[in-house]
């Protein structure tokens, strides 16, 4: 196994994007099964989990398995590569966010919560290959469908959809998370996906899942009421 997770632990070192573990298995040559290197993948994840005091570690993202440079040590790599980190503009994570909690859905989905027109915004997140088609719905006018894409797990460093944090999650927090959540986006008007995501949630995104968290709660609007 030490040998197995040396091996695996190189090729990752020198790849330059996520491998799955269908690519790790045709690396090592049919040599080991599914089951161990699963297993090995665990241990070395383990070895190099993500900490204060750690300047890299191995993360799982959609599109597979990656050495990935800390939160804490990643403004100074970016400083000493000479790059700019992936940013995306208020449009287009307000956008990007409803699609990843409310997919699939359609434009006309995007646009009901975002209150504008959300068509360019749309096709530029398909252009960078952050959402993808779901097919089409089956309605008037047979609408396409959207649906957030493996580059979106792996820019935003999530093993799957399920590392989003939940509605329910924000909707529960307590004075002092409130107090401790992000502020307003900054000069250039943006912000992170959690940060959106946080702000939608507490609003609830719309008037239904604020109906359905009033119901949880006993307290439906009775009829004629506003929600």
């Amino acid at each position: 196994m030490n040998a197995l997770i040396a091996a695996v632990e190189g090729v990752l070192f020198v790849a330059s994007k996520p491998l799955s573990v269908l690519e790790l298995l045709e690396v090592l040559g049919g040599e080991v099964s599914e089951e161990r290197l699963t297993v090995a993948l665990e241990q070395l994840a383990d070895r190099h989990s993500a900490g204060p005091d750690r300047g890299f570690c191995l993360a799982r993202t959609g599109a597979g398995w990656q050495f990935r440079t800390t939160d804490d040590a990643g403004p100074h790599v970016t400083r000493f590569v000479g790059g700019r980190p992936a940013r995306l503009s208020k449009a287009a994570l307000e956008t990007l966010a409803i699609v990843a909690y409310r997919q699939p859905c359609t434009r006309s989905d995007v646009e009901r919560i975002r209150g504008v027109d959300s068509g360019g915004v749309l096709r530029a997140l398909l252009d960078r290959k952050l959402l993808a088609i779901a097919g089409r719905r089956a309605e008037a006018g047979r609408p396409m469908v959207y649906k957030t894409s493996p580059t979106f797990l792996e820019l935003f460093g999530l093993a799957s959809l399920g590392d989003l944090p939940s509605l329910m999650e924000f909707t529960e927090l307590g004075p002092e998370d409130m107090a401790s959540l992000p502020g307003e986006p900054d000069a250039e008007g943006q912000i992170t996906l959690q940060e959106y995501a946080a702000r939608r949630a507490i609003e609830h995104l719309d008037q239904e899942v604020d109906r359905r968290l009033r119901a949880a709660e006993g307290q439906e609007p009775r009829n004629g009421e506003s929600s």
